[in-house]
């Protein structure tokens, strides 16, 4: 990629994210937003002041797209020499459409999260745990952020220095501290528990919108209730909507009570999780522990309950894997496409601008089949990590 092409991109990337700056803000965005991102009263409600005051809201998040952006590039070149690549990593940030959308247009203040998460990995590769651990504390106060710290665990410990977890622990909290030290300041620790409560106690639904593997049961919820009605293929045509978690399950007219299905779930995924960490556990390779960050990001968002559009994060973590492992491109791509459409089918471009896909532009509702997309999706990362790292189990490279 020459260099006008290179800067070209960046100045419409810029124009493009200036422009969705003057979106208001999303009205239900703080139920999909890092608590201790709405402890500060950021991202609550859509701004009354006018273009500028939605601006204002969002410019954090965008420094931290642009600072993500630079720090992919240098990352990328330092590590594998090629400037293409460098590029390559930067734009694959900087004109990401579902980050445009999750960040910019929604105002969802994802990339205050993103930063610190990126930034714990690549602390943790230059043998610094306890720094590892104290940008992992800040990004941990996020549920996403959270998801990110078991591969940063993994490349302290497949690093090797002496100590290294006890530090990173450490540092988690002396994080955590740190970020929470200006609320208890301002005399407002009661933010952050009116902002857990309003996260977490969040209704007993399957799905919330979510392109998982319980929207698309949600969606033969609803079909099965709506064929005694109505003919089969109409059935099947069905918009989706939010289904309540269920209490038991009648089979040949008996009533079988379930397990709690939260909990179940939960376990499935923290099972999964444990496994791909295990595969991964004495690789030393970057691009490795990045995809092992993303795929715990998509590992939880496709298999718990009650997820909503939120899966932004695993973008930057495909982007610096694909950056410095191209095997790992072709997921990035498919996963960016899932994520951008499942953020404008149901919330269009932003509050102030719709365009919004229609979901019943398929014959089955556009979004169960981008929810199927996102499943597969999560066996092919989950694959194809376990098998680079049995590739390169022990072995260290610079470009990687």
């Amino acid at each position: 990629m020459r260099s006008p092409v290179f800067l070209a991109a960046l100045l419409v990337g810029l124009l493009i994210r200036l422009a969705a700056l003057q979106l208001p803000v999303t009205p239900d965005i703080a139920t999909r937003t890092s608590p201790f991102y709405i402890a500060y009263d950021v991202g609550t409600a859509v701004s009354q002041g006018g273009w500028h005051s939605n601006a204002l809201i969002k410019l954090p998040g965008l420094m931290c797209a642009a600072a993500l952006a630079v720090l992919l590039y240098r990352v990328t070149a330092s590590r594998t020499g090629s400037v293409n690549h460098a590029r390559w990593a930067a734009l694959a940030v900087w004109l990401n459409p579902a980050l445009i959308l999750n960040g910019e247009a929604l105002g969802s203040g994802a990339p205050l999260v993103m930063l610190p998460a990126v930034m714990a990995l690549l602390v943790a590769h230059r043998g610094a745990p306890l720094a590892a651990g104290i940008f992992g504390g800040i990004a941990g106060l996020s549920p996403d952020g959270a998801l990110v710290l078991p591969a940063v665990a993994v490349a302290v410990h497949s690093l090797g220095p002496r100590l290294g977890l006890t530090r990173a622990a450490a540092g988690a909290v002396l994080g955590a501290g740190i970020a929470l030290s200006r609320l208890a300041l301002g005399g407002r620790p009661g933010h952050v528990v009116t902002a857990m409560r309003e996260f977490y106690l969040r209704g007993d639904l399957l799905s919330v919108y979510a392109a998982n593997l319980w929207w698309i049961l949600s969606w033969a919820h609803d079909v099965r209730h709506l064929v005694p009605q109505a003919k089969p293929l109409v059935a099947l045509r069905v918009m989706t909507e939010p289904v309540a978690v269920p209490k038991s399950l009648t089979i040949a007219g008996r009533k079988i009570a379930l397990l709690h299905p939260p909990l179940v779930a939960a376990a499935a995924a923290g099972i999964w999780c444990i496994r791909a960490c295990w595969n991964t556990l004495g690789s030393i390779r970057l691009s490795l522990h990045a995809a092992l960050a993303a795929l715990t990001v998509h590992i939880a968002y496709v298999v718990l309950l009650g997820m909503k559009p939120s899966q932004a994060l695993e973008v930057p973590l495909l982007a610096l894997a694909g950056a410095l492992e191209p095997a790992f491109r072709p997921v990035f791509y498919v996963v960016t496409v899932i994520v951008a459409l499942n953020i404008n089918l149901f919330d269009g471009v932003g509050a102030g601008m719709r365009w919004a896909i229609p979901r019943g532009i398929t014959f089955i509702d556009a979004s169960v089949i981008v929810a199927a997309a996102n499943v597969m999706a999560l066996f092919w990362l989950s694959g194809l990590l376990r098998d680079l790292a049995g590739e390169s189990r022990g072995a260290y490279s610079p470009t990687a």
